[in-house]
């Protein structure tokens, strides 16, 4: 069932119920249910269908295969997985569907026709070929050739994959009645009912119809999400059938919801006579929500959602409900008499409507003079004569806090009551897109209320039987022109208002109780009016069961003429056949209505009624004509339940005889035939869950509202989702500040727009605030919380980091330019690096955190600043939530799974907690430590070593020479004499033979590299110029009118191969290298191509090649210009590129001729190999139990093998279930796929030769296309970084100096390495800093802004010692250590010290490995590239590389440094400033920053970009400091950078801070900074200029609200 408008119109009022999800915020459930069809509509086509794509039947079963996959492993069910397509509806829904086939059909006739006309083909050939979407429905071939394959999938699953083991599989198909969510509701109410059910129990449910919605509120389940596709309005249609891989999800928590309605409803709690119940008001809410329309009846007249219907009826509600003695809805029976009193109050704002809007009383009131208020004035939403007869709900929220008029009985409403006033007004943004509508009884009857508004006197004014007749015969009309009848007596009224309550009535017992009739169907395409639905309190319904129809009957209920070929050929005729009885219900042409609305597939399709009785009567006859196949088709089916067996056992026919895939001889699946109405028995009803929400157990990642006290109000126009601003009321959540209230003052007076107001909070306790959080585990981002470790503190004058994280410290970030800090509605934030790898914590750590501090400069102060505004910001616009002034800024890498932490001396096993090393800033006050009946995974962690390690289980080796091989536990060994436990494995003897050595074949590959050419040069071939070739491939707009009109929409007629900002490329057409675009010969060949097609677009951009936009009269003068433009759209779709999406400028992807060749030769790698038939040895080896890899469900994100790199060409094992491919399958890196964070990069695999019989192989099709799938690092064990690690090894043994392994190259590299670029070198190569692991590729070719490398001793004062200033220095540095002693106090906090180190035993091949062997030559030839060009690259100026160590100079003074020092706490508002950062407070919030003008960086030009890792002129010392330091001299006494910047003296004029990058690192005596005291800070210092005048509005951006109200206005 679907509710129109219902799920845009609910995420816009409670915008937190819904978010896009990662893998990383995905909870465990227990049950996943699929409402099918949506499933089989996305694979089969394209939801603007142009009939332009058609699909083959294997094409649409291998699409609907991955697309089930997918979701399994996306959400991963632990216990019940259940698939339900759509059976025989109930005869109530057939009618929706017979009009939807309908147009459907329509359509799709009309499109196939346009095809026929341009291509020459025959309509009949189109039709026969093309797939038809109505055969999308229970008894077609179609769908019994989809049920058989779903079972063969069913049986490849959980015979083949480990993650369907365990699950119980259902699969009700399309010849089990109902439809398939409500198939899907049955099941979960008959097992909520039966003995020992969890309350607890996690559900989710894909679907696509917003009723899901309410069904996931009918169950009364604490813990139901859904989960459905990202919508997006207005976007652009897409030219292809999108993988699930390409779409962003949303999960729709419930609970929240659920939440959110209480709040709404909260109010009435005290007027109410009897107990309020939250579980009875949300049946009540659903009751309400289908008065506005869904699939089962028409919506009520100018009832509409997007004109905020429910606001209205929520009202009415809670006006009502207090003067009752119960609920409206229970449990599924409607309580008529308290629905009529309901319905009676809420039909007074139908008359008041029509009042409002009605000329006639409108005319009276101009003719007397008297205003509907006397005590208003003229409001704006009277000043517009022109009336619409639409009925706009969305204005009465502008309208609550005036008086109405008095309504047609004499009653007043009160103040909060809603108005209908309808007219516009510009100050309303809430006003819909529909508010024009007007139904077609509004124009006919407008000249006789304007006669009549003639006629009336003064005293007619307050006769309000008048407007009552009016409104009777406007009804009248209504009723006579829609519903085509003649009201003459109250009792014909009085069964149409009885059929529609009946129909209420059926959909609540359908959603609570099941079908409770089958033959039962509102017979109208209209609804009564809502002041006409009364006086049925006594009325008495009574539905009769019945049964369901037969496939066929339904066939014949609902298609078509047009689609008659999916019947059976005997039955046919009884569409067409003129002598057919059925023929009157088969009209090839009918009316469309649109009934108030506004777009067309809104439109009411009015079709008769079939007559069900003569329906069956005709089809009866034909039965015995039908074939053994249609009468299997045309019979009622069970639903089918599939488990998994240890044993194979050999399948039935039906699945070793398949037409599209291989035979599948064997399985391990089980079925049991479950009873259609086995789960629907008579009484069945949903039941409360009345689980307090205080003993209501929260689970990882599912979210949790009332934790954090806040309030509550409605703001129109609050959010802005689904790429624009919100039209409806959202109800918006106040944080009440009160986090850690014992170190932070807050201040409850304060008011943001106050001018004189004091600051909103004062921190009065730094000290243990800051110990408090840094190292500590915390849930940040309520309401969907995540799990994370505090690694750094920001607040906004000094940033406190972590410097004892396990492993070592290790901050760096990437660059932020002006254009992600302006863009706040996309805002998504850059994440710093605070480890060179993920780093473990064990579960019992309780050690307090070693940190240190620095003072920020004024650029990262307004950084900070900036972020947590845009953090505000995001909050507001993108969740409507207003969570205050942020006092601090803490920086949290978040959880990614438990690893479980075995040892050889021990059999015990610890659980260690992984943290990704990357970390995000989230403010203070939305932060918990614990949260209420949590429940984590901890107790499910294996304890022993026996509980990890299990006999079979498979592994996979971490120790050379087997790195990456994979084996099977055959048993446990312990050691009497050492009390040492190991693992006896069964696995190859080696990895020598095993794997291609594609490294070796790259200097061939490299000549399979695409060509690729800068404009000019493609220009010069083309004789064109470089600006049509730039043009061409971009996007070109075209204007309909020499005068660009304010609303005109341009027609794009370039090929869109390219975008700037971001980067966005063709791959194998464009592409960006140092800001220059390249193109290669098959793009060539296209702009070549478009050049001789359309020479009057070529003539016109080589006229005006600085236009921005282009007009048709000027391009084609002599021509149409729509047909020509037309023809190039046509064309442009044609082109191969079209379907092919643009890639970010930072991926790394090989060209397909490469990718063609690495996939020749490893497939001629495994023939040789055959042909040699070498004897599989697999003996028996021990390993250290940590040496050894297993995956577990557990392990989330956490990488096998932490610290290991990817490269391109690099082999990889997939080592993890739910990855598409089979564990253990081998592969090539293709593509790396650099996301915002190494949680989202992707790395394309070309894996090799698959299983047969696995689903992968399978969905490649017979032909064995390429099996290239996009996974994540944690999948993956790379077996040529293990090479790469031994061969360093290897050198170091040989006192060779080590090679920088972690050292990333530079985009220019990136790209040359995977296409042949035609162009001359630069000169300079300047070298890009080292990255952490998974830092994703700039997408800019500048140099980062900061970076830190390690430190293996605490910076002091000691001018002889000073380290080097560039990474080249550095590297070189680390090279030259010879002594063997030294080595390890350089890589004391590198993840694998066993590795790194020279003390550790090395595994020397004793025979060639050629892969091995190769890998030493790579090695030593890196090394003598980067010893070279460490001595040839000169040293970097401050605006190329800064220094990776802080500088230091003879003549520094110690007084520059402070030493850690805290004052006695005390409250003050007013900050002392100080250089102690326990006695600084933020002036982010200040009165000071009130009154004085800001630091000179707030007003720099915004073509200048903040650079994060602005160096302090004073010192060169970076933001983030390497804080890689011993514990013992972590804090305590560490150097810190003065307060201090450059700062003009005697008034001298200098550059700003920010116009100093370019003085050379070594010049620090140009900048001293001897002349501030040590208690002054840069804001009062800047206090003493004058204030500048602000100009430029576009810097304004920067600057947070309160400060922009009290900047001086310009005289």
């Amino acid at each position: 069932m679907g509710v129109p408008k219902f799920f845009r119109w609910i995420s816009e009022r409670y915008p937190n119920i819904s978010r896009v999800i990662n893998d990383n915020q995905i909870p465990d459930f227990d049950n996943f249910y699929l409402d099918m069809n949506g499933i089989i509509h996305a694979c089969s086509h394209l939801n603007e269908d142009s009939c332009e794509v058609n699909v083959t039947e294997e094409e649409i079963f291998r699409n609907i295969f991955h697309y089930i996959d997918f979701l399994f492993r996306l959400i991963k069910p632990k216990k019940v997985f259940f698939m339900a397509i759509d059976g025989v509806a109930p005869r109530a829904k057939m009618n929706q569907q017979r009009a939807r086939r309908f147009r459907a059909g329509q359509d799709r006739i009309r499109k196939l026709k346009k095809i026929a006309e341009k291509s020459g083909q025959s309509l009949k050939s189109l039709i026969d070929n093309h797939f038809d979407t109505n055969s999308i429905t229970p008894g077609t071939q179609f769908m019994a050739n989809l049920h058989e394959q779903l079972k063969y999938f069913v049986h490849v699953k959980l015979t083949t994959d480990p993650l369907w083991e365990g699950v119980d599989v259902h699969l009700s198909g399309h010849l089990t009645p109902g439809e398939g969510e409500h198939k899907i509701m049955d099941y979960i109410r008959y097992t909520r009912l039966q003995p020992g059910y969890d309350v607890n129990t996690k559900h989710c449910l894909y679907g696509l119809d917003a009723d899901l919605i309410m069904l996931g509120l009918v169950t009364h389940e604490i813990h139901f999400a859904l989960l459905r596709e990202e919508v997006k309005y207005g976007s652009k249609k897409a030219s292809k059938i999108l993988t699930p891989e390409e779409i962003n999800w949303h999960l729709f928590h419930t609970c929240l919801l659920r939440n959110y309605i209480d709040l709404e409803f909260r109010s009435m709690k005290e007027k109410l006579k009897f107990t309020y119940d939250l579980e009875c008001i949300i049946d009540d809410w659903i009751l309400m929500a289908y008065l506005v329309g869904n699939d089962f009846i028409p919506h009520l007249p100018r009832v509409h959602i997007n004109e905020e219907a429910l606001s209205i009826l929520w009202e009415t509600y809670k006006t009502v409900l207090p003067t009752l003695d119960g609920y409206l809805n229970e449990f599924g029976e409607l309580n008529l008499p308290r629905f009529e009193i309901y319905l009676t109050e809420l039909a007074k704002l139908d008359h008041q409507r029509y009042a409002d809007e009605n000329d006639t009383f409108k005319n009276l009131n101009k003719a007397t003079g008297r205003k509907t208020n006397p005590m208003e004035k003229e409001s704006p939403l009277d000043q517009d004569d022109d009336i619409g007869g639409g009925f706009n709900f969305a204005a009465l929220d502008q309208l609550n806090s005036k008086e109405p008029p008095s309504t047609i009985s004499g009653d007043k409403y009160p103040v909060q009551k809603p108005s209908f006033n309808e007219r516009k007004s510009p100050e309303l943004s809430s006003v819909s897109d529909d508010d024009d509508e007007s139904s077609d009884s509004d124009s006919s009857s407008d000249n006789q209320k304007k006669r009549k508004s003639k006629t009336i006197n003064d005293n007619d004014i307050d006769k309000m039987p008048l407007i009552e007749a009016e409104f009777r015969q406007h009804k009248n009309h209504y009723y006579r022109e829609k519903m085509k009848i003649n009201i003459t007596s109250t009792d014909q009224l009085k069964i149409y208002i009885e059929q529609y309550i009946e129909a209420l009535q059926w959909i609540l017992k359908y959603y609570y109780q099941g079908c409770p009739s089958w033959s039962w169907f509102y017979p109208h395409h209209y609804a009564p009016y809502l002041s006409d639905l009364k006086n049925f309190k006594d009325l008495k319904i009574n539905l009769q069961k019945g049964t369901p129809f037969k496939p066929f009957e339904q066939l014949l209920s609902v298609l078509p003429p047009t689609s008659r070929d999916l019947l059976p050929s005997v039955l046919q005729s009884l569409m067409v056949d003129p002598k057919s009885p059925l023929l009157d219900f088969y009209p090839e042409y009918f009316e469309l209505d649109q009934n108030e609305k506004k777009h067309d597939w809104e439109a009411l399709v009015l079709l008769p009624f079939i007559d069900e009785q003569l329906l069956l009567d005709s089809i009866t006859k034909y039965y015995n004509q039908l074939d053994l196949n249609e009468q299997n088709r045309n019979q009622e089916l069970p639903s089918l339940c599939y488990r998994t067996t240890e044993k194979l056992r050999a399948t039935e026919n039906s699945l070793g005889k398949n037409l599209h895939f291989p035979p599948l001889k064997e399985t391990r699946a089980i079925c049991t035939e479950i009873p259609a109405d086995q789960y629907r028995p008579d009484g069945l009803y949903f039941k409360h869950n009345h689980c307090q929400e205080k003993d209501m157990i929260i689970f990882p990642k599912f979210p949790s509202l009332n934790v954090l006290p806040y309030k509550y109000a409605y703001k129109a126009s609050a959010v802005s989702l689904f790429e624009t601003r919100s039209k409806a009321t959202t109800l918006i959540l106040n944080l009440i500040p009160q986090s850690d209230s014992d170190c932070i003052t807050y201040n409850p007076q304060w008011n943001p727009k106050g001018e004189n107001a004091l600051p909103p909070f004062q921190i009065t306790h730094k000290k243990p605030l800051i110990e408090r959080y840094l190292g500590k585990r915390v849930f940040v981002d309520w309401p969907h919380f995540q799990y994370g470790i505090v690694c750094a503190i920001s607040d906004f004058q000094y940033f406190y980091t972590w410097t004892d994280i396990p492993g070592g410290s290790y901050f760096y970030s990437e660059p932020v330019n002006n254009g992600e800090n302006q863009d706040y509605k996309n805002y998504v934030q850059t994440p710093i690096y605070v480890s060179e790898t993920p780093f473990e914590v064990l579960t019992d750590h309780k050690q307090p955190a070693q940190y240190n501090y620095r003072p920020l400069n004024e650029v990262h102060i307004q950084m900070e600043y900036t972020k947590a505004l845009n953090i505000n910001r995001k909050y507001e616009n993108q969740r409507g939530i207003s969570i205050g002034p942020i006092p601090i800024l803490l920086y949290v890498s978040p959880l990614i799974g438990y690893r479980t932490k075995c040892s050889s001396t021990s059999d015990k096993c610890r659980t260690a907690m992984c943290f990704s090393n990357q970390a995000l800033a989230y403010p203070l006050q939305t932060t918990l430590f614990t949260l209420p009946n949590y429940k984590n995974d901890l107790d499910r962690m294996p304890q022993t070593i026996y509980d990890h390690f299990k006999i079979n289980d498979h592994i996979f080796a971490l120790r050379s020479p087997y790195y990456a091989s994979s084996g099977y536990v055959q048993q446990i060994n312990k050691d009497n004499n050492n009390k040492k436990h190991t693992i006896s494995c069964q696995m190859e003897s080696s990895d020598t033979g095993n794997q291609p050595d594609i490294h070796t074949l790259i200097p061939k590959l490299h000549e399979h590299q695409l060509q690729y050419y800068t404009a000019q040069q493609i220009a010069d071939r083309l004789k064109t110029s470089s600006c049509v070739v730039s043009k061409v491939t971009g996007k070109i707009n075209v204007f309909s009118s020499n005068k660009r009109q304010r609303r005109a929409i341009p027609t794009n007629v370039g090929l869109s191969w390219k975008v700037n900002k971001p980067v966005k490329q063709l791959h194998g057409y464009t592409k960006k290298i140092d800001q220059v675009w390249y193109y290669s010969d098959a793009a060539m060949a296209i702009i070549n191509d478009y050049m001789l097609k359309f020479p009057n677009i070529i003539e016109e951009l080589t006229q005006k090649p600085r236009d921005d936009n282009y007009y048709e009269a000027n391009i084609w003068p002599d021509k149409n210009p729509k047909h020509e433009i037309i023809q190039l759209r046509t064309w442009i779709k044609s082109l191969p590129t079209h379907s092919i999406p643009l890639t970010d400028g930072a991926w790394e992807i090989l060209d397909l001729p490469v990718i063609n060749e690495i996939e020749k030769s490893i497939k001629s790698f495994y023939t040789k190999r055959a042909e040699k038939k070498p004897v599989e040895k697999t003996k028996v080896f021990s390993f250290e139990p940590d040496r050894l890899f297993k995956a577990s469900e557990f392990l989330g994100m956490c990488d096998p093998d932490i610290g290991t790199t990817f490269q391109l060409y690099d082999r990889v094992v997939n080592v993890r279930l739910g990855t598409g491919v089979p564990i253990g399958t081998r592969g090539t890196i293709i593509g790396i796929m650099h996301g915002q964070t190494n949680l989202d990069t992707y790395y394309e695999i070309l894996f090799d030769n698959l299983p047969i019989n696995s689903l992968e192989a399978i969905l490649l099709g017979k032909n064995q296309q390429k099996c290239r799938i996009k996974v994540h690092s944690y999948h993956l064990l790379n077996y040529s970084h293990s090479l790469r690690v031994r061969s360093n090894n290897y050198q170091h043994q040989r006192s060779v100096p080590m090679v920088n392994t972690r050292e990333q190259q530079t985009p220019m590299n990136r790209q040359e390495q995977s296409s042949r670029v035609f162009r001359k070198q630069p000169d300079d190569k300047n070298t890009k800093p080292t990255k952490p692991k998974s830092a994703p590729a700039s997408n800019t070719y500048e140099k980062p802004n900061f970076a830190e490398a390690k430190q293996t001793t605490p910076i002091t004062n000691n001018s002889s010692s000073s380290p080097p200033t560039t990474i080249e220095q550095s590297v070189q540095s680390m090279n030259i250590i010879e002594d063997s002693s030294l080595f390890p106090a350089l890589v004391e906090n590198l993840p694998d010290q066993e590795i790194m180190s020279t003390q550790m035993n090395l595994n020397i091949p004793s025979t060639g490995d050629p892969l091995f062997l190769r890998a030493i030559q790579d090695s030593e030839q890196l090394q003598y590239a980067s010893h070279q060009s460490s001595t040839a690259v000169p040293q970097m100026d401050f605006q190329h590389v800064p220094p990776m160590f802080p500088q230091q100079t003879s003549h520094i003074d110690l007084s520059q440094y402070h030493q850690s020092s805290f004052p006695t706490d005390g409250v003050q508002y007013w900050p002392q400033q100080s250089q102690d950062p326990f006695n600084q407070q933020s002036s982010i919030y200040t009165q000071q920053l009130y009154q004085q003008p800001m630091p000179d960086p707030f007003f720099q030009s915004v073509d200048q970009s903040f650079n994060p890792m602005m160096y302090d002129p004073s010192n060169g010392l970076p933001l983030y400091s390497p804080y890689n330091l011993p514990p013992e001299t972590a804090f305590s006494g560490y150097p810190g950078e003065p307060m201090g910047g450059y700062f003009p003296l005697n008034n001298e004029q200098h550059p700003f801070p920010m116009q100093t990058q370019n003085i050379p690192a070594e010049s620090h005596n140009t900048t001293a900074t001897s002349h501030m005291q040590p208690q002054s800070s840069p804001l009062q210092n800047q206090q003493q200029t004058t204030s500048p005048n602000v100009t430029n509005r576009a810097t304004l951006q920067f600057i947070p609200i309160q400060v922009l109200r009290n900047i001086p206005k310009k005289s």
